[in-house]
């Protein structure tokens, strides 16, 4: 089991560093010129990556561990991954939240990603929406954050255009 569970941590720690990276990359290098970057990023990657696994050794495997403790004593196979899910879910946003003092969404989503790895290797159940699950929390986080930036912005044309409202 052990031997699964050391698999499952490299495959997510690998992954959700990359998916990470993307969206950091895609976000923070918009308008850069790689030339510019190209060695600074190296480095930062080095130092992010080293940081990013001893994170994920302190809060990620003690939690996995747990979490697959805690529910080897569920019968119903269904209640069990529910209950496994929400484990890591739970105390990534938590751990992001309130130890690490970054967006809690972001542990969280590499908690989903252990998760799908975890169901994969080690409990060999291999359905969709299991594997879904890291894209549901993504798009569901990014339409929480985007919603009320569209009506901020809305507000924002609506006073461009019209002016401010007067107030008697």
């Amino acid at each position: 089991m052990f031997k699964k569970k050391a698999l499952v941590f490299i495959y997510s720690c690998v992954i959700s560093f990359i998916i990470l990276l993307l969206i950091i990359f895609i976000d923070f290098y918009n308008g850069f010129h790689m030339e510019e970057v190209k060695r600074e990023t190296i480095w930062t990657l080095g130092y992010a990556f080293t940081y990013y696994v001893s994170i994920f050794l302190i809060f990620g495997v003690p939690i996995n561990l747990a979490s697959s403790f805690i529910t080897e004593k569920i019968k119903r196979r269904s209640l069990q991954t529910l209950v496994h899910l929400l484990i890591h879910i739970s105390t990534g946003y938590i751990i992001g939240q309130y130890i690490l003092q970054i967006p809690g969404f972001i542990v969280a989503f590499c908690a989903s990603v252990v998760f799908v790895f975890d169901q994969l290797i080690v409990y060999n159940k291999k359905a969709l929406w299991v594997i879904s699950v890291p894209f549901i929390l993504a798009i569901g986080t990014h339409l929480y954050f985007f919603i009320p930036n569209i009506e901020y912005n809305m507000v924002q044309k609506r006073i461009h255009e019209q002016g401010f409202p007067e107030i008697h």
